[in-house]
C-alpha cells in the first residue's frame, strides 16, 4: 500500500512547471549519467560557479585596464598592443571566455531555479536580485565590447541609436562622423562598464545575504573551473576585427552569441518593438513571483514551555529565520523569512516546534518505510506496494521520529535530493550528517543500521528500491568518488568551456548582400549655415537622393529648432552618377559625381552647420530668454522678412559690417546692444529698445550674445 503524508500540499505547485522540471531534468540526464556521480553533477553549482566567474572577470578585467588606452583610436590601438603581448592576449581572451560562461551559469541557475520553483514567499527578493545580476552581466559584457571601438562597437553605437531614436540621435551624428579623439565618451563607457560590473557584486550580495548558502563552489570546481577557462582562452583567443570605420556598414562581423545576440535583430527595422519585446520579458520574469498563486507557507511556531535553548534550530535555519532572545533562552521567529521548510522541526529533539504540517513516520505494519521528500515525488513517483511518508524536506524529519519508526525489525529509507539539488539549499546534507551520527540531533546508534540515506536525482528512485544506502553522501565538500567519475566531470566542465570558447570568438553574423549605402549626417540649427557652403538654411528640409538623374528615394523633415539625424538610403552597388540635394529656403547639392561603391560600402555625407563660436550656444539662450535674461526674440525675429517690433535679425552677420563705416560686424553689433540709439535702422524709431543691457546682462553675456547674431548669416 502507498501512503503520503500531507507535506506537499502547502505548495501547489502548477502542472506547467512541473513539466518544465521533468523536461529539464530529462534534458540533465545523459550528463548525469555520464559523469556517473550524483556529488559530481556541475548543474547544480551554476550559482556558486557564477560567483568564481565573476572574480575571475574582475581580476583579468583589472589587469587588462592597466594597458587600457582612451579614445577612438587610441582604445583600438591599445587592445591592439595587447594581442601582440602573449600574457595580455591570453588575459584578454580569458576575460572573454569567463565573461561568456559567466551568462550562461547565470543563466542555467536561473532556469533551474524557476523550474524547481525556488522563488516563493520569503525567497522572491532572492530571484528578483537574481534576475537584476543576469541583466547586467549582459549589459557589462556588452560596454566591454564597446570599449574597443572597432566594427563591433559601431555596430552597437548604431543599433542604440536607432533604438533610441531621437534621443540618442546626437550619439549616431556624433560616432558617424567622429570628431575629436573621442576620450570623452570612450571613458564614459569605461565607468559604466566598472558601475555595471560592481551592481553585478552588489546584486550578489544582496541575492546572497541573510542565509547559509556557500558563496563559493567545492574548491575542486574552482580548480577544474580555472584550467578550463585558461585552457580556453589560449586556445580561442578573441583577437581583432576591423577598426571602426563610417564608411562599411558593420553588421557583417564576429558575434559573441552569448552577449551580442540581440545586436542582430537591435540593427533590423523591427528593433524598437523587438526592444521594448525583450524588455517587457524581463520584467514579467521578474514579477513572476508575485504572479504565481501560491499559498502562504506555514510559519513555525515555538513553544516557550518546551524550548531549552539549545539553538540548534537557529544554527540549522538555511534562511537565518530563527533567533535566540537575548538573555539566550528562548528561539524566536521572524515570520518574514520563513518559508516553511521544516529543516527546524529535523532539529529539535524537544518538540518544541509545531505548525509546519508534520509527518509522523511511525504507525502500524511492520513493511519498510520509504520517506521521501515532495520534490522527489513531484518528479518521478514510487511503484505501488511501498509505505511511502511524504515530506516538504528531508532536512524537517527529526532523527528520534526515524528511529522510533524503526523499531519492530522496520527498515527506514530516507531519499532526498542529489547533493546541491536540495529546494531548500541544506536539507538533505543536514539530514544525512544527523543519520551519521555527525551533527545533533544524532539517529540513536542502535537504530543507525535500520536507517538508510540516498541522496540521487528523480531517475533513481526506483533504482534505489532495489538497491538501498547506493548514494548515501550529500556532502558537497567531501573527496570525490573516485578517479573515473573526477575524470568525467572534469572533461564535461573542459568540453562546455570550450564550446563557449570557441563559440564566442567565431560565430559570423552576415545579412547577405545588402547593396551600397548613402548616408546623411545631419546636424543643423533652423537658420545656420551649412558648412561647405555659404548657404543659411531654413524651414522644411527635404534631402533627394538620385541616381543616374533619376530621384531613388527623398527624405521629408519638420522644421524643428535642430534637426539631428543620421538617414541611411540604399543604392545598388558598383559604378552609378549620384546626386544629393537639401531642399528648404534655398536649395544646396551636398554631393554630385561618379561613385563606385562595393556591398556594404559607404558614402558619408554631411549636412552640418558652421562650426558656433565658441559663447554662440550661450548666446542663444540669451536671445531666446532662456537663460533668464534679455529675451530678444521677444522683438526681434531671425526669419527673412518677418518684422515684430524691431528688425528682422535674419541675415544680420552678413550685413552688420557694411552698416557704419569703421566697424566690422562684432562692433556693430556690440554698440548696438549696449547703446540701442546710436545707429537707429531705417523705417525705425529711436527709443524703442531700452539702453538697459550693459547693466542686466554679464560682459560674457554680452560677448556670447554678439557671438551668436555673428552666426546670422544672409541665405
Amino acid at each position: 500500500m502507498s501512503e503520503t503524508g500531507g507535506g506537499s500540499e502547502r505548495v501547489r505547485y502548477g502542472r506547467f512547471l512541473t513539466g518544465l522540471e521533468t523536461a529539464t531534468n530529462r534534458v540533465e540526464r545523459p550528463i548525469r549519467r555520464f559523469v556517473g556521480s550524483n556529488r559530481l553533477n556541475p548543474l547544480p553549482h551554476a550559482g556558486t560557479i557564477s560567483v568564481f566567474l565573476l572574480i575571475v572577470v574582475i581580476i583579468t578585467g583589472l589587469y587588462i585596464t592597466l594597458f587600457f588606452e582612451f579614445g577612438f583610436e587610441d582604445s583600438y590601438s591599445s587592445v591592439l598592443g595587447m594581442e601582440g603581448h602573449p600574457i595580455q592576449r591570453a588575459m584578454r581572451s580569458i576575460h572573454r571566455v569567463s565573461s561568456a560562461m559567466l551568462v550562461v551559469t547565470t543563466i542555467v541557475h536561473g532556469w533551474r531555479t524557476f523550474v524547481a520553483k525556488r522563488f516563493t514567499s520569503s525567497r522572491r527578493f532572492r530571484w528578483l536580485t537574481g534576475m537584476l545580476a543576469l541583466v547586467v552581466v549582459w549589459l557589462a559584457g556588452v560596454t566591454g565590447y564597446w570599449l574597443i571601438w572597432d566594427v563591433r562597437a559601431q555596430a552597437i553605437t548604431e543599433s542604440l541609436a536607432d533604438v533610441l531614436s531621437p534621443v540618442a540621435g546626437s550619439l549616431a551624428v556624433s560616432t558617424a562622423v567622429p570628431t575629436g579623439s573621442g576620450w570623452v565618451l570612450l571613458f564614459g563607457i569605461w565607468v559604466a562598464h566598472l558601475a555595471l560590473t560592481g551592481v553585478v557584486g552588489w546584486a550578489l550580495w544582496r541575492h546572497l545575504r541573510k542565509a547559509r548558502f556557500d558563496w563559493l563552489p567545492p574548491y575542486r570546481w574552482m580548480w577544474v573551473m580555472g584550467l578550463a577557462v585558461i585552457v580556453a582562452g589560449i586556445l580561442f583567443p578573441s583577437g581583432m576585427l576591423a577598426a571602426a570605420d563610417p564608411t562599411v556598414d558593420p553588421s557583417r562581423l564576429i558575434l559573441d552569441p552569448y552577449v551580442m545576440f540581440l545586436l542582430p535583430v537591435l540593427g533590423s527595422q523591427w528593433g524598437p518593438a523587438l526592444a521594448s519585446i525583450a524588455v517587457l520579458v524581463v520584467v514579467v520574469a521578474a514579477a513572476l513571483p508575485w504572479a504565481i498563486r501560491r499559498d502562504d507557507p506555514p510559519i513555525a511556531h515555538i513553544s516557550e514551555t518546551a524550548c531549552t535553548g539549545c539553538e540548534l534550530c537557529v544554527v540549522d535555519c538555511p534562511y537565518l529565520a530563527l533567533s535566540m532572545t537575548p538573555d539566550g533562552t528562548l528561539a524566536v521567529v521572524d515570520e518574514s523569512r520563513c518559508v516553511g521548510c521544516g529543516i527546524c522541526l529535523g532539529s529539535c529533539a524537544f518538540g518544541a516546534i509545531s505548525g509546519l504540517g508534520e509527518v509522523a513516520i511511525g504507525g502500524p505494519g511492520d513493511a519498510d518505510v520509504f520517506v521521501v521528500c515532495a520534490r522527489e515525488l513531484r518528479l518521478s513517483r514510487l511503484p505501488e506496494g511501498v509505505t511511502v511518508r511524504e515530506v516538504e524536506c528531508t532536512g524537517a524529519v527529526s532523527p528520534l521520529s526515524m528511529g522510533e519508526a524503526a523499531r519492530g525489525g522496520r527498515t527506514v529509507h530516507v531519499i532526498g535530493c542529489a547533493p546541491g539539488e536540495c529546494s531548500y539549499r541544506t536539507g538533505n546534507v543536514l539530514a544525512s550528517a544527523r543519520i551519521a551520527g555527525e551533527r545533533r540531533p544524532m539517529l540513536p546508534r542502535r537504530w543507525r543500521g535500520d536507517v538508510t540515506r540516498d541522496w540521487a536525482a528523480p531517475d533513481d528512485i526506483r533504482d534505489l528500491i532495489d538497491h538501498p544506502d547506493g548514494h548515501p553522501a550529500a556532502d558537497l565538500k567531501s573527496a570525490p568518488q573516485g578517479r573515473g567519475p573526477a575524470a568525467r566531470m572534469a572533461a564535461v566542465v573542459l568540453t562546455s568551456v570550450l564550446a563557449v570558447g570557441a563559440t564566442s570568438a567565431s560565430i559570423g553574423y552576415d545579412p547577405g548582400a545588402n547593396g551600397a549605402t548613402v548616408r546623411v549626417v545631419l546636424d543643423h540649427r533652423d537658420g545656420a549655415v551649412l558648412a561647405g557652403t555659404e548657404v543659411a538654411v531654413s524651414g522644411p528640409i527635404s534631402i533627394a537622393v538620385e541616381r543616374d538623374g533619376e530621384v531613388i528615394e527623398s527624405r521629408d523633415f519638420g522644421a524643428d529648432d535642430r534637426l539631428v539625424d543620421v538617414i541611411d538610403i540604399s543604392v545598388p552597388a558598383g559604378g552609378a552618377d549620384v546626386a544629393v540635394e537639401l531642399v528648404a529656403s534655398s536649395s544646396v547639392e551636398l554631393f554630385a559625381g561618379p561613385i563606385d561603391l562595393a556591398d556594404g560600402n559607404r558614402l558619408v555625407i554631411t549636412a552640418m552647420d558652421v562650426a558656433p563660436l565658441p559663447g554662440a550656444e550661450l548666446g542663444r539662450e540669451v536671445f531666446s530668454g532662456l537663460s533668464g535674461k534679455a529675451g530678444c526674440e521677444i522683438c526681434h525675429s531671425v526669419e527673412p522678412g518677418r518684422v515684430l517690433v524691431g528688425p528682422s535679425l535674419a541675415g544680420v552677420a552678413s550685413i552688420a559690417g557694411s552698416r557704419v563705416s569703421g566697424l566690422t560686424a562684432a562692433e556693430y553689433l556690440r554698440a548696438s546692444i549696449i547703446d540701442p540709439d546710436a545707429y537707429v535702422v531705417e523705417g525705425f524709431r529711436a527709443g524703442q529698445m531700452l539702453p538697459i543691457y550693459e547693466e542686466q546682462l554679464t560682459p560674457d553675456e554680452i560677448d556670447a550674445l554678439v557671438d551668436y547674431l555673428l552666426t546670422l548669416e544672409a541665405p
